[in-house]
């Protein structure tokens, strides 16, 4: 997995980040499949003030999700940086392994074969966005993949 960090984050932190990156994509997707994915991850200021969420993961392709933009609010603790960052590479997960499909053209979204009704756009579907499959997951595993490589740094 090739990872590319923009903003926020010191040299210390920065290394941390994509030790984290690479930590998760470990745990989450095959050797096979992150030897070809690429994730550019950039710190925003106010991101959240104007996006509304803590992060954002974009993949720059729909057909064949290799290449993902993850957007990342730059005023979030370090704690708490690590853990959005856990859940944006869930769905870097989702999209790679063909579980997540997003549909540029209309306002659909296909999780596990079954296809969701977008609203008004991204991320509010029939379901809401809180209840929404791909997201619950996503706050799932945040949870324990941060504590594993907390765990795993502490250890190191």
């Amino acid at each position: 997995m090739n990872v590319t960090i923009y903003g926020k984050p010191s040299k210390c932190q920065r290394k941390i980040i994509r030790k984290a990156a690479h930590f998760y994509g470990s745990c989450l997707i095959s050797d096979r499949l992150s030897s070809n994915v690429c994730i550019t991850i950039k710190f925003k200021k106010n991101f959240l003030k104007r996006e509304y969420f803590y992060g954002v993961c974009d993949a720059l392709d729909l057909n064949r999700p290799r290449d993902f933009d993850i957007e990342i609010d730059a005023d979030l603790t370090f704690e708490e940086t690590l853990s959005v960052l856990a859940h944006e590479l869930v769905h870097v997960k989702q999209y790679v392994t063909g579980q997540l499909k997003d549909y540029s053209t209309s306002k659909k979204t296909k999780w596990k074969g079954k296809i969701h009704f977008n609203e008004c756009g991204y991320g509010l579907i029939d379901t809401a966005y809180w209840n929404a499959p791909w997201e619950k997951e996503a706050y799932r595993l945040e949870k324990t993949l941060t504590r594993k490589f907390m765990k795993h740094l502490i250890e190191s």
